[in-house]
């Protein structure tokens, strides 16, 4: 996804791709509901914050009790993915919200809405199938063009982008909804006893289904 943690040593190491744009054009497919006629969401794509959010999101990882089983990387994930975009320079980091938010929107008014959470847990485990099926595709240019042009083929890995999105957009509206003096305190309980649960972010993701 562009970068990613390497715990097999001490000091630990974060490492990124060199080039990022396949990764981008992936969320851009993913996130195509809500890029019409807005320059400012196709030029963070084009842009650097995603590649720096990554980088943070490892960084803040490796500051967190990783769940032994049931880890969600589409309802856990989001939280240190939230978090990382908090950190994100004006504008980049509004754009981002923003863009979350209106998938929220997006998904929510289509005809089957946010799949259920058995459905959700399939559509993971199928894309990180579809990752490691379809990775040799995704380096040499001519494969990597074709491999952008068969969204059937991507299915599974588009809907998993998406709802990833979808997660983090639904953070962002409980956190907005947080006085700002108890900001600090939900910080707190979010990377502590919340995410921590296996059943982390369940609550929201079914609440308006």
């Amino acid at each position: 996804m562009g970068a990613w943690l390497d715990a097999s040593s001490e000091p630990r190491v974060l490492k990124h791709l060199p080039e990022v744009g396949f990764f981008m054009e992936l969320l851009g497919l993913a996130y195509a509901p809500v890029l019409e006629g807005r320059a400012d969401r196709r030029a963070v794509l084009a842009g650097s914050s995603r590649l720096e959010l990554s980088l943070t999101n490892d960084a803040l990882q490796i500051q967190l009790v990783t769940l032994d089983h049931g880890y969600s990387m589409i309802r856990h994930h989001a939280l240190m993915l939230f978090e990382a975009t908090l950190w994100l320079d004006e504008p980049d980091r509004s754009v981002w919200l923003e863009l979350y938010d209106d998938l929220v929107t997006v998904v929510d008014s289509s005809p089957g809405g946010r799949p259920d959470l058995a459905e959700l847990a399939e559509i993971e485990a199928g894309a990180f199938a579809d990752f490691r099926e379809l990775a040799p595709l995704s380096t040499a240019a001519r494969d990597a063009a074709a491999l952008l042009a068969d969204t059937d083929c991507l299915r599974r890995v588009l809907e998993y982008q998406r709802y990833a999105a979808v997660a983090i957009g639904l953070l962002w509206r409980g956190y907005r909804a947080v006085p700002a003096e108890q900001r600090r305190r939900w910080h707190q309980e979010q990377l502590s006893v919340g995410y921590v649960q296996p059943d982390y972010l369940e609550r929201e993701w079914m609440s308006t289904r």
